[in-house]
């Protein structure tokens, strides 16, 4: 039996918009602001060129400088006998961070309800017998090709399932699974190094034995975890639903469509994929010579024996 591997670049392939540019052209045209609140928040990801072109590696929050420089600016002043002076860290840190809630919860979902789905080009020979991993939120797979939900398994949440309410798109949310593999209750979108729990047990080691911690720097913390919690992928979180996937079909042919190997989600395939399937066949659909060479890359790290490359 089959497994295809499904990401972005499977929209993409058939006409779909739905590239993060994509995701600012409507924003340009919708949200104007959240535009500017993310690409002027200075403690976000430098490293990426182009904040756009890999956007969840941007989300990556430098929360040591974050909460650093609002301390050096806002700590308590004895001098001053206003209680504002107490709340300077909190504020400063609410006002920053606050547009990441709808950046990647309601506007994105709003993005992707809007996306127009109805007229696919470049169709592909698909069996609708095979399973299915797929990394898009789109339902293309069960919409376009008629493939049963019991074949699929939507690893980082399915569009039919996200909730747009408004509320923070907290990950303590979005990785409540549905164990029939159908998708989450709501999308997993953001960096994978912005993990909650750790950076919130450093901040705390550090300025813990501050006097001013409980009442000025904790609230603080509080944002900088918001934030990440909303912008972040715990990969971890789903292994062990994608190993029970996997482990229930008789695979002995693996194929990638449209997904980076060694990108943000390669933890997936070092962790889980390759050492459940190494010994498979693999076939590996590539556009693009930056593609071409990261799959050889891929083949040589994990020594896959057989494989075949398809130019789309």
């Amino acid at each position: 039996m089959k497994l295809i591997i499904c990401g972005n670049g499977f929209d993409l392939h058939h006409g779909f918009k739905t590239g993060y540019h994509h995701y600012k052209n409507f924003l340009e045209a919708h949200y104007q602001k959240a535009i500017r609140d993310f690409e002027d928040f200075p403690y976000i990801n430098l490293s990426v060129s182009n904040k756009w072109s890999d956007l969840e590696s941007s989300l990556s929050l430098d929360y040591d400088d974050c909460l650093g420089n609002a301390i050096a600016t806002f700590y308590p002043d004895m001098n001053d006998d206003s209680d504002s002076r107490w709340y300077g860290i909190d504020v400063e840190l609410e006002q920053q961070t606050e547009f990441i809630f709808n950046f990647t919860g309601p506007y994105f979902i709003e993005w992707l309800a809007q996306t127009d789905f109805s007229n696919p080009s470049d169709l592909i020979p698909l069996d609708k017998g095979a399973r299915y991993i797929t990394f898009n939120y789109t339902g293309t797979l069960e919409n376009i090709y008629g493939v049963g939900a019991d074949n699929i398994f939507h690893i980082h949440g399915q569009m039919e399932f996200a909730h747009n309410s408004g509320e923070p798109n907290h990950s303590s949310k979005r990785n409540n699974m549905h164990k029939t593999g159908r998708g989450f209750d709501d999308i997993q979108f953001g960096s994978i190094e912005n993990d909650s729990d750790v950076i919130q047990r450093e901040l705390e080691q550090v300025y813990g034995e501050d006097d001013f911690f409980s009442v000025s720097i904790e609230p603080g913390i509080h944002h900088i975890i918001g934030f990440c919690e909303a912008a972040s992928k715990k990969l971890e979180n789903n292994y062990d639903d994608l190993t029970h996937f996997i482990k229930t079909a008789p695979i002995d042919e693996v194929v990638v469509m449209g997904h980076s190997l060694i990108g943000v989600d390669g933890a997936y395939y070092s962790n889980v994929i390759v050492p459940l399937l190494a010994d498979s066949r693999w076939v590996f659909y590539w556009y693009s010579e930056f593609e071409k060479s990261d799959i050889l890359k891929f083949v040589d790290l994990f020594s896959i024996r057989e494989y075949e490359l398809v130019k789309w």
